[in-house]
């Protein structure tokens, strides 16, 4: 698999999940009943802002992070990056202890020392004398 089909992969599941969130985060935002600059104004956010998020623009993080606040979707976002001060110490552990992965080392190319080329008899010489 080439690096090319490897990005274009990362591309297509960010953006399924950019889409994801924009539609759930519009979905809330419809089910308490409150239009785009109701809720802005409640996020302390721009309404361009939350436009972009509902259309799943780019936006900075702390604007999405607000407007999930103000909609109750901000504790889901923390059950994924949970706060290592709340973790019990077997959850600790068990992150502590996770194997990282290493790179493979590059062989390195010997270079021959007068002590380990081998001496070679001369033909005929068996004995080497």
């Amino acid at each position: 698999m080439g690096i090319m089909s490897i990005e274009s992969d990362v591309d297509a599941a960010v953006a399924a999940v950019i889409d994801r969130i924009a539609a759930d985060l519009k979905k809330k935002r419809l089910g308490l009943d409150k239009t785009q600059g109701q809720m802005a104004e409640m996020a302390g956010i721009g309404l361009k802002s939350l436009q972009k998020i509902e259309a799943g623009q780019s936006v900075l993080s702390a604007s999405l992070f607000r407007y999930m606040a103000v909609v109750g979707k901000l504790d889901e976002l923390k059950m994924i990056f949970p706060d290592p001060a709340e973790l019990t110490p077997l959850e600790v552990r068990a992150i502590s202890t996770r194997q990282v992965r290493q790179r493979a080392s590059r062989k390195l190319k010997l270079k021959p020392t007068p002590s380990s080329v081998m001496k070679v008899a001369p033909w005929g010489d068996s004995d080497g004398s």
